[in-house]
């Protein structure tokens, strides 16, 4: 029942015992030659339809064949433009093209990346994959490679490690969590808040780090902010790893995939200065505000830092030290000139005073009402300047 293929020749002939035209026939059979040309032809559409390029490179190190895919990643028109040079010319970087190929003749396969040479002088790298062509009995007939042009991935891993390393050289802490709320990334800077090794945290939940009521505080108010927002920024109080607690300023930023990064920074110790510098202003308002005489004190922009209930008092107007406490000393100063029996004399002295910086003590000054006010006059300088 099997079906064969057999090519007839025909040739007519003259019979030497009858008186007629005859034809002799020579048939063969092609099953086997038509199958392998069948098997060859799809071999050639693979070939040239191939998504990579495809080249062959003779015994002497001369390019063969290429495929359309290769003249493209190359940028050449037409295989005539290519066919017949060295293969080792394509790439820049001859030498290290001819070892590659002497590694093939020798172990039989190299796969690899190498910087290629395009038409027009530009570069790109290409990752091929390059055998040993033999033939039936095991002779070299040269290579056969097929490449792929990896640049922009090549580009995307450059641009990965340079954030990568600028995320472990930042001085802020940064880390990522996945949808579990466990750690997959974290620099050394985030770990250091902790006192951890960033290693030692990885795969550890976000919760190891607070104590108890700081993840209640978390789920129920920074969690729900996070997730109708996409991002927050505040501060948390973490847990070292000897408990002790640190003040942390922290942005979080949800991802769509679900993964979470945060930063971190330790304000611990401003949080310390903040607290002294608030102890020092309480001692400081206590003291000013027992005083029986008026205080006013400026900072280096003139604007009223201190004052207290008993300036008002002393000048004869109706206003509490709070209300003074940002405006504009020079402002006031002309509000409040009229107060005083020589207004532009009050005001000259008080820019002379600022000028010279000289302490002043007990200086009388005469008021519109027939009152005398005394008055003490003492600069101090702040880091941001001098100030009255």
């Amino acid at each position: 029942g099997d079906t064969r293929l057999l090519e007839t020749t025909k040739i007519p002939y003259d019979p030497v015992e009858a008186d007629a035209d005859a034809v002799l026939g020579v048939s063969m059979d092609i099953t086997e030659r038509k199958q392998r040309e069948e098997m060859l032809q799809r071999y050639r559409y693979v070939y040239e339809s191939a998504l990579s390029g495809i080249a062959q490179v003779g015994p002497d190190g001369e390019l063969t064949d290429v495929n359309p895919t290769f003249l493209d990643m190359w940028g050449y028109d037409d295989g005539d433009d290519v066919i017949g040079r060295p293969a080792t010319s394509l790439w820049n970087d001859p030498e290290r093209a001819t070892s590659v190929l002497e590694t093939v003749k020798r172990r039989g396969r190299w796969e690899g990346e190498l910087e290629a040479l395009r038409a027009d002088g530009s570069t790109f790298y290409a990752r091929g994959v390059n055998s040993c062509l033999t033939d039936g009995d095991g002779d070299p007939l040269g290579v056969v490679s097929s490449f792929f042009d990896v640049t922009e991935r090549r580009e995307r891993e450059a641009e990965l490690e340079m954030q990568s390393a600028a995320m472990e050289a930042s001085m802020d802490g940064i880390s990522i969590l996945n949808e579990d709320g466990e750690y997959v990334y974290m620099n050394q800077a985030h770990a250091d808040v902790f006192a951890y090794d960033a290693d030692e945290l990885i795969g550890s939940s976000w919760r190891r780090l607070y104590h108890d009521d700081e993840i209640a505080r978390i789920e129920q108010e920074v969690f729900p902010a996070l997730e109708r927002e996409g991002g927050w920024r505040g501060e948390t109080v973490g847990k070292r790893r000897d408990g002790a607690a640190v003040h942390q300023e922290i942005t979080l930023s949800l991802l769509d995939d679900g993964k979470l990064i945060c930063t971190n920074r330790d304000v611990t110790e401003r949080k310390e200065r903040e607290r002294e510098l608030e102890r020092t202003n309480t001692v400081l308002r206590t003291v000013v505000e027992s005083l029986p005489a008026g205080v006013l004190v400026e900072d280096a922009e003139r604007d009223v830092l201190m004052a207290n209930d008993q300036l008002g008092e002393a000048l004869g107007i109706p206003v509490e030290g709070e209300e003074l406490v940002g405006r504009d000393c020079a402002a006031a100063a002309e509000e409040l000139k009229g107060l005083f029996a020589d207004p532009e004399g009050f005001i000259e002295d008080v820019t002379e005073r600022i000028e010279r910086r000289e302490p002043v003590q007990r200086e009388e000054l005469p008021l519109a009402d027939g009152r005398v006010v005394e008055r003490d006059y003492v600069p101090y300088t702040l880091p941001e300047g001098d100030a009255h």
